[in-house]
Formats: structure tokens, sequence, C-alpha cells
């Protein structure tokens, strides 16, 4: 039978003591870099790996964390999934999904289970609770991140509110297609349950404001956000509207079937309906014409989520009720062309 390889057994080879190897993995602040870097190469090559549980007991943490999303088939959820996930595994954590589907029940379900896992902390991305049951729930986590988050509850743990200014780069999108000289500007709206949808709808509505423009209501059009449904939808407004010459959509896929759907009607993009989308996820710059859209770093998000929550875990920051805001960015291609 194989020898099981000990913590003693790495020590003994890194020329360490048994307390420096935990440290170093439990990635403790009190050796170098330099050290830790040494004795996690020296563990890798014996083949060892620290005992989960002696962990857990050791420093009175799981090393979960749970993240709660909306729905992870959907590309802009799952990409801010994989940079949480990569984020937590760089410093030794596990993610625990929740897919809460916008279902109220779901979410509570979720908490409970993450709760029951005994999680080190959450991240929980634009709850649909009620502020009250929002509270009741998330107090009895130490640490938890909001992002997108209509009300952030007061807590006995310490928090962090991440929000992308989703009003911001709706106003970017409008402003883009008034200098590029659109005067009839739809915008294919996602649910009004979503605080996205709320505040890209409101950053529309500023968008004409801005330029002494006066928006047209009747050009707003609720859209589940699917390929399937926001083609119908397309098709639809430009059989009511087919004065429409640009189309701001409330997500890349949205964009994408409002792209087909106008090839469809007849419509060239974006000699007669300019197209905007929204997350830059990565059929946008693929598809022909290329999408122009705003971009929100999607990765970048996650793996801020979960950095600035294993900030609060590992007390490296102490500050409570953290606020972080994200700024979109238009990025122009050629479905939306500069004018020149």
């Amino acid at each position: 039978m194989t020898k099981s390889i000990t913590i003693r057994d790495v020590a003994r080879a890194a020329g360490v003591s048994r307390q420096t190897v935990s440290r170093a993995f439990n990635n403790k602040s009190e050796i170098s870099p330099e050290t830790k870097q040494h004795v996690l190469e020296v563990a890798r090559s014996m083949g060892y790996r620290p005992s989960g549980l002696a962990r857990s007991l050791s420093t009175n943490r799981t090393y979960t964390i749970g993240l709660l999303i909306p729905d992870n088939s959907i590309h802009f959820f799952a990409l801010i999934t994989k940079g949480a996930e990569d984020a937590a595994v760089a410093a030794g954590y596990s993610l625990f999904l929740v897919n809460t589907l916008r279902d109220i029940q779901r979410e509570t379900i979720g908490l409970d289970t993450l709760w029951d896992r005994r999680v080190d902390g959450a991240i929980l991305y634009a709850s649909f609770l009620s502020p009250q049951q929002l509270s009741a729930y998330v107090d009895r986590f130490q640490h938890v991140v909001f992002i997108n988050c209509q009300t952030i509850p007061t807590t006995s743990g310490k928090t962090a509110s991440i929000n992308v200014d989703d009003r911001a780069g709706a106003r970017l999108a409008v402003s883009h297609f008034i200098q590029s000289g659109r005067s009839r500007i739809a915008f294919l709206a996602g649910p009004l349950m979503s605080i996205s949808g709320q505040r890209r709808l409101t950053g529309y509505e500023q968008g004409f404001l801005d330029h002494d423009q006066t928006m047209d209501a009747d050009l707003i059009h609720q859209v589940t956000p699917t390929l399937h449904t926001g083609y119908e939808d397309t098709m639809t407004l430009l059989k009511n509207h087919p004065d429409v010459n640009a189309i701001l959509a409330y997500n890349d896929d949205i964009a994408v079937s409002a792209m087909n759907a106008c090839a469809d009607s007849g419509r060239r993009v974006p000699d007669d309906v300019a197209i905007i989308g929204f997350d830059d996820i990565p059929i946008a710059a693929v598809i022909r014409p290329s999408l122009t859209t705003v971009r929100i770093g999607k990765q970048d998000l996650g793996k801020l989520a979960m950095n600035t929550l294993i900030g609060l875990i590992e007390g490296e920051n102490n500050q409570n009720n953290i606020e972080i805001k994200i700024s979109p960015k238009l990025v122009i291609r050629d479905s939306a062309p500069e004018i020149s």
C-alpha cells in the first residue's frame, strides 16, 4: 500500500516548519510569497493534498462560497460565473452555484441551502426578494456581496455592493444614435422585474432629454430576453412602425435576433436600421455585420465580486458597506457605425 504523504513530509522536504506549510495552504500573510510558492511546488511534486476537513476544523471555515444568479444558461451570467469561479479557485475556495431563475421560492431555498452548507460568504446577483425578506435571509451570513440589487439590507456581517451603471450605458447608446442622425429610435426593453431592465429603460428615456429630443413611448417594447422572442417582437415593431431607423436592444441576444428580423423584412443594417446591443458577448464581434454594443466586463465583474468577498472573509478589507460602481463602455462596430 502506498504511504500517504503528510504535512510533516512536505515540511521536511521543503525545509520549513509544519506551521509554514499550513500557512502556505491557508494563504496566510505571515509568510513571504516566495516561501509560499516554494512550499506549494514541493507539495505538488510530492502529490500532497491537504485534508479539507482538517483545514476547516483548524480555521473554522468551509472554504466554499455561494453564488446566486438569475440564470446560468444566459451567456452574460455564465461569464460572470466563470470569472467568480476562477477567482475562487485561485484563492483556494470552491463555488456553490444557485440558479434562481428569477423565482423567489428558488432564491429562498437556495439561501437556506447555502446556510446549511455553512458557506463562508455569499454573492447575490439582483435579488428578487423584498427588502424585509432579503434582510432576514442574508443576516445569517457573516459576509455578503450584492451585485445589482435594488435594496441593500443592513446585516450583522460585512457587506459590499457592486452596481453596473446601466443607465449611463443606455444613455451612451441613445446619444450615439442621435449624433449619427437617427431620429426614430426604438427600445426592445427587458423585463421590468429586472433591475438592469429598469435602469436601462431609465437611461434610454434620459438619452433623449440629454439632446432635447422627444421620446416616442410607442417605440418601447417589453421583450423576454431570448433570441426567439426578440425576433418576433422586432418583426411586430417594424410592421407597426416602419419609420424606425434605430433599435436599442436590452441585450446582445435580442440585438442579434433584431438583426435577423431586419434582414427578413428587407431592411439593411445599418443603412436602414442601426442596432445597438448590451453586454458585448462573444458573438457580437463575429456576427456580420458586427454588433455595436454597450460592453460590460462580465468575467471581470465576477472576479471583482469574488475577490471583494474573499477580502472581507480573510480580513484584508475591514471596511463595511463597501460600494463599487462599474461604468460600461460603448463599443462601436458595423451595426451602428460612427458618421464620417
